[in-house]
């Protein structure tokens, strides 16, 4: 599949950036997008930091006997805003959500 069609001048393979230019109100859009930021590298890091936090203050119960795991709530990191931007390496599994999204996305060459 064609990058150019995502965005003019832009290929597969090289770091793009995006930026919301306005906020969806359908679900489904917010969740493409929350899920196309989270690709962005400092996004990631701090996907992982708050995993391992969460693992190292489980708290841990008895129920039916055994031990047992009480974890809490994954916290939001990133927040579909207008003005919110982010930075990724552009693949071919991606081009269909970013075409999904586009109408809210600005994209650019890094």
């Amino acid at each position: 599949m064609s990058a150019t069609s995502v965005a003019p001048g832009v290929n597969i393979g090289e770091t793009i950036v995006c930026r919301i230019t306005k906020a969806p109100v359908r679900r489904d859009e917010i969740q493409t997008l929350e899920r196309l930021m989270r690709r962005d590298k400092a996004n990631s890091k701090a996907l992982r930091r708050s995993q391992i936090m969460r693992d190292r203050r489980k708290v841990i119960r008895t129920r039916a006997g055994r031990p047992w795991k009480v974890g809490e709530r994954c916290g939001k990191i990133v927040r579909v805003e207008e003005g919110s931007q982010w930075t990724m390496t552009l693949i071919p599994q991606l081009a269909d959500d970013l075409k999904a999204v586009a109408k809210y996305l600005e994209i650019s060459k890094a």
